[in-house]
């Protein structure tokens, strides 16, 4: 952790503000990724920490249950003894979640940092044990990129598009237990402080094509048409939810309503999510998603949208820092669990992060990476996954957050008949 988050956001060097709310000064190390182990173990440093977890079968009778370790090290031995309550009270399985939760994460940082070609059979494979330890952490949602399954012509016109390259992803990771499906924003900015709008996808000239042109709204349509054929065919209508532009602000809303309205003249009920920084998208988004410190602020607006029938979910980014749950490095682990509470307490429908595993080459070295405009992210912002050669590790911040997730479904279900109870 060479700095520490910043008292607002990004590190302490944004604003040049000293955050008094880190568990350690930077810079420091700190054990975060989990590798498994099997005995003997062999120590490679003067410290190690071994983190033990006793799984639970969905069928064991509630009671007491005795777990003993034996260390032999040189000639000492230690016996280490842990008691373990089981209650009569289940955490459901990932696939019957009550609660949205996604972590986006990057296909070229699969490839490049487990040495797999992109659609090969040994990707498909990488990706089923992304999809697998995403669930383990209980995410239920996934994105996919639009772009990654077309190829257009210099006129702006579909060339190309990988159906079947698009079902199996999907497929993927509905085996694995999930359920929503996020068709990623398709549309970004040139950079944070340009007001322009720039289609993810480029046609086969390489120019940079705007989306409310006509070139652009002609690939956007052929791009929509074939997706929305591809949920219908499947009976994935109902599971899908769709993001157009990241963190639309206020000078964007006109041209997002435009484009919005593209996707709703050919599916009426297209239902979208979108990460929020204005509230001037009512009647536009279906699910909002503000960062937790705005949803905060403005909570008797959010309140009045989820009477309305729209969905409320929350993120987190390079922002909050400060006192705020977020799931960064310098951050007690407690944080990562209270993003459940959180949820429960505001009765909000879901959580979303960005960073999965969008590392540097360096993952285990480089957890406060360069962003943009002189801007740095803090500490392991960018990825809670850590990539190993045979497949992805696990974390503390991900093992935390999926704790939270966890007691959000036990306090759901003592919310349904005792709801006094669950808010004490």
């Amino acid at each position: 952790v060479a700095e520490n988050t910043g008292l607002d956001r990004n590190t302490e060097k944004y604003s040049g503000k000293a955050n008094p709310y880190v568990i350690r000064k930077a810079p420091f190390r700190i054990f975060d990724p989990f590798q498994p182990v099997t005995s003997p173990i062999v120590a490679d440093s003067a410290t190690m920490a071994l983190r033990l977890e006793i799984p639970i079968d969905s069928i064991s009778p509630p009671g007491e249950y005795t777990h003993r370790i034996r260390l032999d090290f040189g000639d000492h031995v230690e016996v280490l003894e842990f008691v373990v309550i089981v209650h009569r009270a289940m955490v459901p399985p990932v696939e019957r979640s009550t609660i949205s939760y996604i972590n986006w994460h990057n296909l070229d940082n699969i490839c490049s940092a487990h040495g797999v070609e992109k659609w090969s059979e040994p990707f498909w494979g990488m990706l089923s044990k992304y999809a697998q330890t995403m669930a383990r952490g209980r995410q239920n949602a996934f994105w996919f990129i639009w772009g990654d399954f077309f190829t257009f012509d210099s006129a702006g016109n579909v060339s190309a598009f990988r159906r079947d390259l698009l079902e199996r992803y999907i497929r993927v990771f509905l085996r694995s237990g999930f359920k929503t499906i996020h068709g990623a924003p398709f549309i970004g900015r040139r950079n944070w402080t340009s007001s322009d709008m720039l289609l993810a996808v480029q046609g086969a000239d390489g120019v940079e094509v705007v989306p409310v042109s006509e070139k652009g709204k002609r690939m956007i349509s052929q791009m929509a048409t074939r997706i929305i054929a591809v949920m219908k065919e499947n009976r994935w209508d109902g599971q899908w939810l769709q993001g157009v532009f990241d963190e639309p602000t206020d000078e964007f809303v006109d041209r997002y309503r435009e484009l919005v309205g593209l996707l709703r003249g050919l599916k009426k009920d297209i239902r979208i999510l979108e990460a929020t920084m204005t509230t001037n998208v009512s009647g536009i988004v279906n699910i909002w998603c503000p960062q937790v410190q705005e949803y905060q602020a403005n909570r008797e607006f959010f309140d009045k949208r989820k009477a309305a029938g729209d969905k409320v979910w929350v993120y987190t980014c390079l922002s909050p820092g400060g006192p705020w749950v977020n799931r960064l490095l310098d951050m007690e682990r407690l944080r990562q669990v209270y993003i459940g509470w959180g949820l429960a307490k505001y009765d909000l429908q879901g959580f979303l992060h960005w960073g999965l595993n969008f590392h540097t080459d360096k993952p285990f070295e480089e957890l406060v990476r360069y962003h943009m405009e002189g801007q740095f992210l803090p500490a392991g912002d960018s990825h809670i996954l850590y990539p190993m050669r045979d497949g992805p590790l696990s974390s503390h911040r991900f093992e935390s957050h999926r704790i939270g997730m966890e007691d959000y479904e036990l306090l759901a279900q003592l919310k349904s008949h005792d709801a006094p109870r669950a808010q004490q």
